[in-house]
């Protein structure tokens, strides 16, 4: 293919996706410090489009994928290409979790990586990504986010082939402990995102913190089968969570039950319980345990996670 097919500006639509604030950090070991070498000429110079869409407008998927401008290709590799697509969509969202950094799209990987065109042509990322450069959505996983260090993948410049690395190592991984999964989890993915800050399980910060910690529970639940008891505190610690109270583990865990039932009955459940928590632990304990044990079946956002917990945990209950 003639180099000048990919000297030309870059198109595409600069419509940002939601990021989250604090990025999650325990399912993975830490990625390795890489000095890559120097950055070639960089082949592609990113040129945003003007956009009509509002920011908080959503695009049907079957409006975006627009496959115009790509040269004919059989239906197999018509397949291909899109779920390269996809991959690419779900990735560029995942960018800043796997990165660390909530402000990568603002300069390292400004554009949408499934809606980039190449001038003059016209072709898609996805495109050239499967027919020019032989890649394929498995071999994308497995061999870009199955390697150990990070490496570049053309047309990307190096500091966007290293973002597209930590991306789909960690969807690899959490991919992977999905493969291990024992038990069906219907909680939110999204509460994984949220770690929080305080040390300490708290009125101000309960939900949240119950959130992240029944996340980080049930996305790793073969981990937790089969412990006793004492064992709950060293795996929080193994997975990321340093420090959680032994409180926590032996009068408040009750709250992972909460909020499988309903996240909003961390503080509805305990409205009549004044002042702080810490004095009045038993009292919340009690609370949660009620609250969950007379819960009506179609009332319960999450039944699977909640009878997750109640294999893990058979004394919470009791």
């Amino acid at each position: 293919m003639a180099e000048n097919k990919r000297s030309m500006p870059v198109t595409g639509q600069n419509k940002r996706a939601k990021i989250d604030e604090n990025p999650q950090d325990c399912l993975l070991p830490e990625q390795p410090q890489i000095q890559l070498p120097p950055e070639l000429p960089r082949e592609v110079q990113a040129e945003l489009a003007n956009d009509d869409l509002e920011d908080n407008e959503e695009v049907p998927d079957s409006d975006v994928e627009d496959a115009s401008g790509d040269p004919e290709v059989c239906a197999e590799q018509k397949s291909h290409i899109s779920k390269i697509w996809k991959l690419l969509k779900i990735a560029y969202k995942e960018a800043p979790n796997a990165s660390y950094n909530p402000f990568i799209y603002q300069v390292v990987c400004p554009l949408e990586w499934h809606k980039i065109r190449y001038k003059p042509d016209n072709k898609r990322l996805p495109y050239i990504l499967h027919v020019e450069e032989g890649w394929t959505e498995e071999s994308m996983m497995e061999i870009i986010g199955g390697s150990s260090v990070p490496f570049r993948v053309i047309p990307f410049t190096f500091q966007e082939s290293r973002v597209l690395w930590q991306t789909l190592r960690f969807m690899r991984g959490f991919k992977i402990l999905k493969a291990n999964f024992v038990v069906e989890v219907d909680i939110p993915q999204d509460w994984l995102r949220e770690k929080p800050k305080a040390k300490d399980f708290r009125k101000s910060s309960g939900t949240k913190y119950a959130q992240y910690m029944a996340a980080l529970t049930a996305f790793n639940h073969p981990r937790f089968m089969g412990k006793p008891d004492y064992w709950t505190r060293a795996l929080f610690d193994e997975l990321g969570m340093k420090g959680v109270s032994q409180n926590f583990t032996s009068i408040y865990l009750i709250s992972l039950f909460v909020v499988c039932v309903n996240p909003a009955l961390i503080i509805e459940s305990t409205k009549e319980i004044p002042g702080d928590w810490g004095n009045n632990k038993k009292k919340v304990q009690k609370a949660f345990t009620k609250a969950v044990k007379t819960a009506k079946p179609e009332d319960i956002k999450y039944p699977k996670t909640l009878s997750l917990f109640k294999l893990l945990f058979p004394w919470i209950l009791n």
